[in-house]
């Protein structure tokens, strides 16, 4: 199944909902399958919102070759997927049920929202199960955000700790990327020493304040870190976090900061660094906003915060960390944003350990 972008300067999308039930082959005019990220955009971008903490565009892929990843269930205890079998037609349900999922999260940022989304696709032969969760493998940066000499757009790209999801790279993706961000800061190589850090999933940006938040582990190793530092200018606060002494493995399912507050869950933050990453979001001017560890587990800090078509500030989240939110925790988000927007997608979360920011890749 392939589902195609839209025409260059159009925001219009195909509908998703085609291809939870269609035969298998090509759901209108598909381009030719050029990888996870592929298919001929637009990349220019409007920015909206305060010193670019928020944007109106992203990048999404549809899980149209998705499926569960068991490298990645070893380290990441979100996967706690469905009862999962090889016969044809457990895996045919699946697939519906991921399409179907993101169809109606694609739909609300498209209409509800009136993001500017860039729609890709992905194929079997890629081999790379977890492509839809974009916003792990690039970052996008204004010029003004890093405070070069150059007044190019800049992007990151991200050494990935599992190997199958270094196929999620592209020489043809790259280019269209590289059209609108010609300033590039390309970390992946660090693998070849063993490092891993897995762009918006482990770094948590504070766009207005340059400082950035890294919850230590596996995937995010604390020297990779270190060098993103130098080559961004930002200012970085690292952390080591568990879970009944399981690494959290990204920080974004800890920590999200949106335009003028912060939402996290500072119980699982090792003790001896708490206080630093409190003091860090006070002293920036952010409401701290706690969670529980109970509602982090439900991905509630998983979120993002964006701008409308209109410029309004809108925080994005999947219906489960939505409803772990007590009224009180919604009443001070919505001091902050006009409005939240939240989409059920407990199948993608379940298979793929991954939430609502994993599936926004989002530029700037």
């Amino acid at each position: 199944r392939r589902v195609a972008p839209a025409p260059q300067g159009s925001t219009s999308q195909p509908c998703l909902h085609q291809l939870a039930n269609a035969p298998r082959g090509t759901i209108g005019p598909a381009p030719a399958p050029t990888g996870p990220l592929s298919g001929r955009v637009s990349l220019v971008v409007t920015r909206t919102g305060s010193a670019a903490q928020r944007t109106n565009k992203c990048i999404m892929v549809a899980p149209t070759s998705f499926y569960h990843d068991r490298s990645s269930e070893m380290c990441n205890f979100f996967n706690q997927h469905p009862t999962i079998t090889d016969r044809p037609a457990s895996r045919r349900h699946l697939q519906q049920q991921f399409l179907l999922e993101f169809s109606e999260l694609h739909s609300k940022v498209v209409a509800d929202v009136g993001m500017d989304v860039l729609l890709f696709h992905h194929e079997d032969y890629e081999a790379c199960p977890n492509a839809i969760f974009v916003s792990n493998i690039f970052t996008a940066h204004h010029p003004a955000e890093l405070h070069r000499p150059s007044s190019e757009a800049a992007m990151v790209l991200y050494p990935m700790r599992n190997p199958d999801r270094r196929n999620e790279f592209r020489s043809d993706a790259l280019h269209q990327l590289r059209l609108r961000y010609p300033d590039v800061t390309d970390l992946r190589n660090l693998v070849d020493r063993g490092l891993a850090l897995e762009g918006a999933g482990s770094i948590v940006l504070d766009r207005a304040r340059r400082i950035a938040y890294v919850a230590v582990s596996a995937r995010a190793d604390e020297a990779a870190a270190k060098l993103w530092a130098q080559a961004t200018g930002y200012t970085l606060v690292t952390f080591t976090a568990t879970d009944d002494s399981r690494p959290i493995l990204h920080s974004n399912t800890l920590l999200c900061i949106g335009d003028g507050f912060a939402m996290y869950c500072p119980s699982l933050i090792h003790p001896a660094h708490r206080e630093r990453v409190s003091m860090s979001l006070a002293s920036s001017g952010l409401e701290i906003i706690e969670v529980t560890a109970a509602q982090q587990r439900s991905l509630a800090t998983n979120a993002v915060n964006v701008s409308s078509a209109s410029g309004e500030s809108v925080l994005v989240m999947s219906t489960a960390a939505h409803d772990s939110l007590d009224e009180a925790q919604r009443t001070r988000l919505l001091a902050h944003v006009h409005r939240i927007v939240h989409s059920s997608i407990p199948t993608i979360e379940a298979v793929g350990g991954g939430g609502i920011a994993a599936l926004m890749g989002l530029l700037f």
